[in-house]
């Protein structure tokens, strides 16, 4: 081979290598610039999830402590009062309480937006923590579990505690500053002799113990799930 081929050979193949080069670099930047992008994307749905998470922990820990204590609270009162056991101190306070007594499933504004956005989308892999996605799965697939079995439960107990008070306690409209007394004594009368409370009462009390120790458990798990993105979120910085 003559000098001039050769030369004209090593300059094709330093061409070659230099596209190969120039190639292989741009696609190394492009991948960076998309590995970037998308952990900026990633950190922001963390940074949502966190806060999404936060303000359920806040509606559970209300739920706790006014719905279901306030309805539990009630309906131990009324079964004591039929039993013969308690006095109501204020008997127009205690029958409005069983007025307002309700029994609900898990708490129905807890928002799962940020998490329905990761599935709908197809962002969950964005997540690249393994523990982070096993955790949200965990937590989200549990809280349909409960909420179904909650249900499901519920259909046996459809109507609410003001329901099935006697028509004397359900026309009390002691709401006032001064309720009439004897009103309110009518209805202490009926709620003592209505035949078929206690089993109602029985029913809701057990629907109670089930529904709490559901929303303990979401409380538990929402807690797990907040310090894992927490820990990850200080990770990546």
């Amino acid at each position: 081979m003559t000098l001039a081929a050769r030369s004209t050979t090593t300059r094709v193949v330093a061409e070659f290598l230099a596209i190969v080069v120039g190639v292989l670099v741009a696609l190394g930047v492009d991948a960076w610039a998309q590995r970037r992008s998308e952990d900026a994307r990633a950190s922001a749905y963390l940074t949502r999830l966190e806060e999404e998470l936060v303000a359920n922990q806040a509606v559970i820990d209300d739920v706790l402590t006014s719905s279901l204590d306030g309805a539990d609270s009630a309906l131990a009162r009324l079964k004591r009062f039929r039993a013969g056991t308690y006095q109501p101190p204020d008997a127009a306070e205690f029958v409005q309480a069983l007025l307002r007594a309700r029994v609900p499933g898990l708490p129905g504004t807890l928002s799962q937006s940020t998490w329905d956005d990761l599935q709908s989308t197809g962002s969950i892999r964005l997540i690249r923590d393994p523990t982070v996605r096993t955790q949200l799965q965990l937590h989200y697939a549990g809280i349909e579990r409960r909420r179904s079995i909650l249900a499901t439960e519920y259909t046996h107990y459809p109507r609410a505690l003001s329901e099935v008070l006697p028509g004397e306690a359900q026309r009390f409209s002691g709401l006032g500053t001064d309720p009439d007394p004897a009103a309110v004594l009518e209805s202490l009368r009926s709620l003592r002799s209505a035949p078929d409370l206690d089993r109602h009462i029985n029913s809701r009390l057990g629907y109670l113990t089930l529904q709490r120790g559901f929303t303990l458990q979401t409380r538990a798990s929402l807690e797990e799930l907040l310090e894992v993105i927490r820990t990850a979120r200080l990770e990546e910085r």
